[in-house]
């Protein structure tokens, strides 16, 4: 990593991975309405030649027919983000963007307690949504409206965090309980 990327050797990196992203492949027998999806791996023998595959049900040679489309992420509309402090660290920024990597995030509301902009800045940069989109709720009695995610960290005995975390899950939010300290 240092030699090659000019980067410090990590586990977590930034890399960009969209390369790396599974393709599926269409493919279709004499069935009416019957199409198999193949891997990259299995595609690519078949425009080598050096694999062949039939229909079990026609016994038919599969016939490509084109790359499927790429699934479209799931959003969130709105993830809630609370630590039992005042601070977002980077390895508990590392820990959501791994949480929400399948997802898109359209906006961010963080916790009271966590204040400072370069917390907000963190966020949005390590989850990739717009600063503009990362809002800090400023009331400590309540919890912000509209919220479909949540991921709390906590360690357990934190009665705020799990009041936070039930609350929202009697909201019907989907809510990710994240223990403090634990890669």
């Amino acid at each position: 990593m240092v030699e090659v990327f000019k980067v410090q050797a990590d586990r977590c990196h930034q890399l960009d991975t969209s390369r790396s992203v599974k393709r599926e492949f269409l493919y279709q027998c004499g069935c009416e309405g019957r199409t198999f999806r193949f891997s990259t791996k299995r595609h690519n023998s078949i425009v080598r030649g050096t694999a062949l595959y039939n229909c079990s049900a026609c016994g038919q040679l599969l016939a490509f027919i084109r790359e499927a489309d790429k699934a479209a992420a799931q959003v969130i509309s709105k993830l809630f983000i609370s630590t039992s402090g005042p601070t977002i660290d980077s390895a508990q920024a590392d820990r959501i963007a791994k949480l929400i990597i399948d997802h898109q995030v359209n906006q961010v509301v963080i916790d009271c307690l966590i204040t400072g902009e370069r917390h907000r800045q963190l966020i949005s940069k390590k989850l990739n949504v717009p600063l503009a989109s990362v809002a800090r709720h400023t009331t400590p009695d309540t919890l912000p409206g509209g919220v479909t995610h949540a991921i709390v960290f906590g360690d357990g005995k934190d009665e705020r965090q799990g009041r936070v975390a039930k609350a929202f899950e009697q909201r019907g939010v989907k809510v990710r309980m994240v223990r403090a300290g634990v890669g």
